[in-house]
C-alpha cells in the first residue's frame, strides 16, 4: 500500500474535492458550500471561537479523501468527510478522523459530534469503530430519491477514549 499523507486543505485541493464530492454523495455540496466550508478560504472571518477548516488525504500528491469540520469553543463538528470510490476500504476514512481526534486534544475539545443517514451503514459503522455512540436521531432529515430518510447523530466523548 502506498503511503498516505494527511494536511491542511488549501485552495489547490478545491478541484479534487469538489470531484470527490460530486462521485461520491448523492446530494453533493456546492463549490460555494466547500470553499464556505475553511474560513481562510472563503475570506470570512467567524465571530468569536468559531474555526471552520479541514484536512485531506493525498496518495501519490492526489487528493483522496477529505474532512471539514467546525469548532465552536470546546465542540467539534464533523461537517463532511468523503474518500473517492477508488480508495475506500482503504482506512482512509479512518486515519482522516484520527487527525480530527488529534486536533481535538490538541485543542482541548471535549467532544466531536456529526450526523450521518441511517443507510450509510459502512460509516456508521466506521464512526462506532472509532468510538462515537449515537446520541439522537433526526426522522425524515435527508432527502432521498423515494422520499425522505433519517439522519443519526453520533458524538464522541474525548474524555472517555484515551489519546494515542
Amino acid at each position: 500500500m502506498q503511503d498516505l499523507t494527511i494536511r491542511i486543505v488549501n485552495q489547490h485541493d478545491l478541484c479534487e474535492i469538489l470531484n470527490i464530492e460530486r462521485r461520491v454523495h448523492n446530494n453533493p455540496w456546492s463549490s460555494e458550500t466547500i470553499t464556505q466550508s475553511i474560513d481562510r478560504l472563503s475570506g470570512k472571518k467567524q465571530a468569536g471561537q468559531v474555526q471552520k477548516d479541514g484536512f485531506v488525504a493525498l496518495r501519490n500528491q492526489k487528493v483522496v479523501g477529505y474532512l471539514f469540520y467546525s469548532k465552536v469553543f470546546e465542540e467539534i463538528e464533523l461537517t463532511n468527510i468523503a474518500v473517492d470510490f477508488d480508495y475506500q476500504g482503504q482506512s482512509i476514512g479512518g486515519q482522516l478522523l484520527k487527525q480530527l481526534v488529534d486536533f481535538a486534544y490538541a485543542t482541548q475539545s471535549l467532544h466531536i459530534f456529526l450526523e450521518v443517514r441511517a443507510s450509510n451503514t459502512g460509516a456508521i459503522t466506521l464512526y462506532q469503530n472509532v468510538g462515537f455512540i449515537q446520541t439522537s436521531l433526526r426522522k425524515n432529515y435527508y432527502p432521498t430519491q423515494r422520499g425522505r430518510e433519517d439522519a443519526v447523530l453520533m458524538t464522541l466523548q474525548l474524555s472517555q477514549i484515551q489519546q494515542g
